[in-house]
């Protein structure tokens, strides 16, 4: 073991090189000597379980004060020493806060499925993975193997320093022992849980590593544009011929030309979900090159990198190259033949570089200019705004003083309908006002997000404040819409209040009075259900609507058997028969009067 040691309430070893968390914490279980990993796992992180996912570890927060700090802040940690930074430069900035979030929490949830994972066709599992030659120099060097970081990533397969195939541990991952330590061990051969991947294009693969180890390197410092993203993949396919004179995409030859090149892909049982038969790998490609689409696994993106550009740099250069060039909505055509009816001049960078001349130098009117070059003039309009080139017209519903104000409006992020009506125009001319000024779209939906984060925000909090007995679960289900909003795009606020405001502590409640607690619920329920009735027409009422109009009936279910005016008030009000037994009521429940046996 490494002799580094940092002195803290435990003895605890320093970083080795490139180390992940999970590792640091199997080495911390060798030393310490103790026979439970849920030992371990308590005095590192404060539970029993939570802390030991080998890919994305939760209560890093946690982890961070019973090692005081010396390891590193939560958010270091987790972008360096852990798997999620692979994903983040492929999600939006909302994504990236859930995930550190959720990683400092308690609890990662269902971050994988935010994530994409579960839904990518992929594996959602990341299997541990080792190089050979790096456990042996690390046993030399520092006394014992570990698991390195970049060996983790997702499309990493061969080792970036050596070339060679990787070793696949095949424990956690596949669920067994999934909460204790492991280190990588050099035993091989039948039986063994470390096994060495045969791969017959290692270079290919090596190829494949280096562009997603360098991807990752942005998390924290950038997210891609996926407007972008589709414009450096299409100037990558006008250079190899892939483009039709009307800018369409000849999707046949690009899914012919992507599987002869991607055939090192099949060595890897993690990559089957992309297919090397031309008929499926078309229209795979034909989503990738649609705007928008980062919320698919990001190796359809490596794969897609590696094919058109061969390298890193290559790809950058073209990235940043095409900063600010807008998609312009190209056409598939799987039969490689232009649409018939396509705009004369569907090339974005030439058509856009003509409008900007025409209307900037040349001084044409829109229309002028939509007429020399066969298109709409809205197509003129857009393409103005995105370049933010201020364009005169003259209004048929809209006259220059109520354009103005209608700008005003939307700037402050007010509602599409509400817009309209307030103008006395319809929901289309907000819209087109829209895409045609300059970054006004952008404006409006930045304060839409801000209109809706303030009122969510403060509507959570006055229910929070609001009921200050009640638990979290019981919270989200007098506002389940508002929790819902929050914790997509505001989870790290979303997790701050609610651990910011005390919960009644959990016991035994052997001190409760239950007949005070019994008779004021009981009451709570007939005047409910009184309601209930009048609102309903006397309908008869079900289970169901006593607990979405009395939420602190539903906690106290369990706890029926010592409540019986409750019970019996429930089964008045729902005149449920004394046979049945569907998890609330019981047998032995009286029947009420007149009620006929089911």
């Amino acid at each position: 073991m490494s002799d580094d040691l940092i002195e803290t309430g435990l003895s605890l070893p320093a970083w080795l090189p490139g180390e992940t968390m999970f590792s640091l914490c199997s080495r911390q279980h060798r030393m310490s000597g103790n026979a439970r990993a849920s030992d371990t796992c308590t005095q590192l992180f404060g539970h029993q379980r939570a802390g030991s996912q080998h890919d994305f570890p939760s209560r890093v927060d946690a982890f961070v004060a019973r090692t005081g700090g010396l390891l590193g802040s939560a958010e270091t940690i987790i972008r360096e020493r852990t798997l999620v930074s692979a994903y983040l430069p492929f999600r939006s900035e909302a994504d990236e806060r859930d995930a550190l979030a959720c990683m400092r929490g308690n609890a990662i949830g269902s971050l994988k499925y935010r994530l994409g994972l579960i839904t990518s066709g992929f594996r959602a599992n990341h299997p541990l993975k080792a190089c050979t030659q790096c456990m042996a120099r690390d046993v030399d060097t520092h006394g014992v193997a570990y698991w390195h970081n970049e060996h983790q990533h997702f499309a990493v397969w061969v080792c970036p320093e050596h070339g060679s195939a990787l070793g696949e541990f095949n424990l956690k991952a596949n669920g067994v022992e999934r909460f204790f330590w492991h280190l990588p061990d050099v035993v091989r051969g039948p039986g063994s849980h470390f096994q060495v991947n045969e791969l017959r294009d290692p270079g290919a693969l090596l190829r494949l590593a280096k562009i997603a180890l360098n991807s990752a390197t942005l998390a924290g410092t950038l997210q891609f544009d996926a407007d972008q993203l589709v414009t450096t993949y299409r100037a990558a396919t006008a250079d190899r011929g892939w483009l039709t004179k009307g800018g369409s995409l000849r999707l046949s030859k690009m899914a012919e030309s992507f599987c002869e090149n991607m055939a090192h892909l099949a060595d890897v049982p993690a990559f089957a979900a992309i297919s090397l038969d031309p008929r499926y790998a078309a229209p795979q490609l034909a989503k990738l090159f649609q705007s928008a689409r980062l919320g698919c696994h990001p190796i359809r993106h490596l794969t897609l990198i590696e094919w058109l550009f061969g390298d890193w740099d290559s790809f950058w250069a073209q990235y940043q190259a095409q900063a600010g060039r807008p998609n312009d909505g190209m056409q598939y055509d799987l039969d490689g033949t232009a649409d018939a009816s396509s705009d004369p001049c569907r090339d974005s960078e030439d058509r856009d570089k003509s409008i900007a001349r025409m209307l900037a130098e040349e001084n044409l009117s829109a229309s002028a200019c939509a007429k020399q070059l066969g298109i709409t003039v809205q197509t003129v309009l857009a393409a103005a705004a995105k370049a933010g080139i201020a364009t005169t017209r003259r209004p048929k519903i809209l006259n220059s003083q109520k354009r103005s104000a209608l700008i005003d409006d939307l700037f402050t992020g007010v509602d599409k309908a509400e817009t309209a009506t307030r103008h006395g125009i319809s929901v289309v001319t907000v819209t087109t006002t829209l895409r045609n000024e300059a970054g006004l779209a952008k404006a409006w939906h930045a304060a839409r997000y801000r209109i809706s984060q303030e009122q969510n925000q403060s509507d959570w909090l006055e229910v929070l404040l609001g009921n200050p007995t009640f638990s979290i679960q019981e919270l989200r289900r007098l506002q389940p819409a508002v929790y819902a909003w929050l914790y997509r795009n505001e989870r790290a606020w979303l997790v701050a209040q609610n651990e910011s405001v005390s919960r009644p502590p959990k016991g035994n409640h052997s001190n409760l009075d239950w007949d005070s607690r019994d008779e004021a619920l009981a009451i709570a329920v007939q005047h409910t259900a009184e309601k209930l009735w009048r609102a309903g027409k006397n309908r008869r009422l079900r289970p169901q609507d006593l607990y979405q109009a009395l939420p602190e009936l539903r906690a106290k279910l369990s706890s029926l058997s010592r409540l019986p005016r409750t019970r019996r008030a429930i089964v008045m009000a729902t005149g449920a028969s004394s046979n049945r037994q569907d998890g609330l009521f019981y047998k032995e429940l009286p029947r009420p009067a007149g009620e006929r046996m089911e």
